[in-house]
């Protein structure tokens, strides 16, 4: 039998063989994600974004996994499709604050000065937009 030592671009993660409904499915991704369980959520939401349920939101889910473990550039492209499939969301402050932070830890210092500028510009109330000031001022 012959094997191939192929490696694909991106490691795939196990897939999930599941019973449950998109809805289901999502409220245990979400339940898992808020306990630090990213092993076990991230496969759930790729699933969900293959089931076409709730995109946007499992982009975003999966791009904080991604940030909370460093893994920077597969951050910003999970947040960046999130925001591009819908850009009113409740978490936005958030996206875009991670966003920078992530940029900054890629030293993309263009793109996290804009995404910081962002934050502050369009929710100028929020805690996100503090914390955004707090990290523009150190890079100026």
């Amino acid at each position: 039998v012959k094997t191939s030592n192929k490696s694909t671009a991106k490691p795939k993660t196990k897939k999930v063989s599941s019973d449950l409904s998109s809805e289901d499915m999502f409220n245990e991704a979400y339940r898992l994600f808020k306990k630090d369980w990213f092993t076990k959520a991230i496969p759930m939401f790729e699933e969900l974004i293959e089931r076409d349920y709730k995109p946007a939101a499992s982009n975003f889910y999966l791009g904080n996994m991604w940030y909370y473990r460093e893994k920077y550039d597969d951050a910003i492209r999970y947040f960046k499709t999130s925001a591009m499939l819908y850009d009113k969301a409740d978490y936005m402050p958030e996206l875009l604050l991670h966003s920078a932070i992530a940029f900054e830890e890629t030293n993309d210092l263009g793109n996290a000065v804009n995404f910081y500028t962002s934050v502050i510009d369009i929710y100028p109330n929020s805690k996100e937009a503090k914390e955004a000031e707090k990290k523009l001022r150190k890079l100026k």
